[in-house]
């Protein structure tokens, strides 16, 4: 299995492409034809239309820095239509020191399978205070095709927003301690260099979101 980031040749303005796949290619791109709102949604589509989700996988990621978002809660909320999808999904998750994550939530539990039009998806979490960037992932795992648009991130304000996540904070940040752990002691030179990306996004990222409605 190849694990391929395409940052030397973004296709779309601000975020990063990340693929997996034991032989089929994926295509991700801005498409002008099919589109909720503007000139333009993303896509990604699978060169096979069946693959196994396990070996076959792209990620479209932007990351920005917590400081303005620090002790508030925040939605980010995004509109799918699909073709023969596998398995797509939109997660927002908080990293801290040493990349250790103190907040996520995917959309797992309920992915978008199958053919749909356009269905709108929302996370809901707290950002703790430890907190150092926050990660926007949408991903399709598998075959098909999959188109996003007209993605969002907000602060909210009021119990009328519950947070999503079925852990606590605190669960998912003793588990991710514990599984970087094992990852230093299993491979502790791909470790340090991961990390020495994700401090350099520490200086680089920028504050807020960019081009979440692909017009840009």
């Amino acid at each position: 299995v190849s694990d391929k980031s395409d940052s030397d040749s973004q296709p779309v303005k601000g975020w990063v492409v990340i693929t997996q796949s034991d032989q089929h290619p994926f295509e991700v791109y801005l498409d002008t034809n099919i589109r909720r709102g503007g000139d333009a949604s993303v896509s990604i589509k699978s060169g096979a239309a069946q693959a196994s989700p396990d070996k076959s996988a792209a990620f479209l990621i932007q990351t920005i820095k917590a400081g303005d978002y620090i002790g508030k809660r925040v939605r980010l909320s995004a509109y799918f239509k699909a073709e023969d999808a596998g398995h797509a999904s939109l997660t927002l998750r908080m990293d801290g020191a040493e990349m250790k994550v103190m907040n996520i939530d995917t959309l797992d539990r309920k992915p978008i399978k199958g053919t749909t039009g356009w269905q709108r998806r929302d996370i809901v979490l707290d950002v703790p205070a430890e907190t150092q960037q926050i990660a926007f992932v949408v991903s399709l795992r598998g075959g098909g095709q999959i188109w996003v648009d007209d993605i969002k991130f907000e602060e909210v304000v009021g119990p009328d927003a519950p947070v999503t996540s079925a852990r606590s904070p605190f669960e998912i940040q003793e588990g991710s301690a514990r599984r970087i752990e094992q990852y230093k002691s299993t491979n502790k030179t791909d470790y340090e260099k991961q990390l020495k990306v994700f401090s350099r996004r520490n200086i680089t990222a920028p504050l807020a979101p960019v081009n979440l409605d692909f017009e840009d």
